[in-house]
């Protein structure tokens, strides 16, 4: 609130903007502003972010203080940090309904220009998202989907529902619905506490009584030992299919 009375004129941005989205990956810290003007910071506590395209439509409110609007956000993210920061924060957004594709690339279009910071990341990024693509529920999601484009394995479908006789069963963060196979990306932030861990037992008890196998996959899988992850999910990919075989 000091910094926009200092800068009326301003927003509040970048990371500083992420944070008060809560956006996925974007912590509270030094206050970043976005500004046309030529001012100089007061404190050290307050990063200056000057450009010359700052729309009214790029801004909006969150209570009293001018924030620049989540499009916006996204588009500034990617000039100051790589795709690992970025695409948690996306994929939130997404997810949320903060954000939508279309105006994803209608940003990149007006502010993705050549020599801006990012924008070829932008691009990358909204290049690998069809229109009708899903977003991940998290940044422990897209570490997964990233990993089996790597690695040249399929990709399942995304927020899978699995439905018996049109009764819903589950549903999944991944899933091969011709093999019978869900994967399933544990987060511990989501999956704590007594009466969770139960309910997760009698989910998984309705699915491998119906046939299906479920492949759980952890943040440590991910961050410490993923390269015995990919035969681990391979190996259930063909089993599958020697199974049906």
């Amino acid at each position: 609130m000091a910094v926009l009375v200092w800068a009326p004129e301003s927003a509040i941005s970048h990371m500083a903007a992420g944070a008060l989205w809560s956006l996925e990956g974007c912590a509270q810290g030094s206050v970043d502003l976005l500004t046309h003007r030529g001012r100089r910071p007061t404190a050290e506590w307050i990063t200056l972010h000057r450009t010359s395209r700052l729309e009214p439509f790029d801004i909006t409110m969150i209570g009293p203080i001018r924030v620049t609007t989540t499009t916006r956000t996204l588009v500034d993210l990617c000039g100051i940090l790589d795709r690992d920061g970025v695409e948690p924060a996306m994929d939130d957004a997404l997810r949320r309904g903060l954000a939508s594709l279309p105006r994803l690339r209608w940003a990149a279009s007006r502010l993705g220009g050549r020599g801006r910071p990012g924008a070829r990341l932008l691009r990358e990024l909204l290049e690998e998202r069809s229109p009708t693509s899903t977003p991940p529920a998290g940044a422990l999601e897209s570490r997964v989907r990233k990993l089996l484009k790597q690695v040249g394995l399929p990709e399942p479908a995304p927020q899978f529902e699995i439905r018996d006789h049109g009764k819903l069963l589950a549903r999944v963060d991944f899933a091969d619905p011709d093999l019978k196979l869900a994967i399933e990306a544990e987060g511990y932030r989501y999956h704590s506490g007594r009466m969770a861990w139960q309910r997760d037992l009698a989910r998984r008890n309705k699915l491998t009584t119906r046939g299906w196998r479920v492949l759980h996959v952890t943040w440590d899988d991910l961050t410490t030992h993923p390269a015995d992850l990919v035969p681990e999910i391979r190996g259930a990919l063909v089993a599958r299919v020697s199974g049906r075989t």
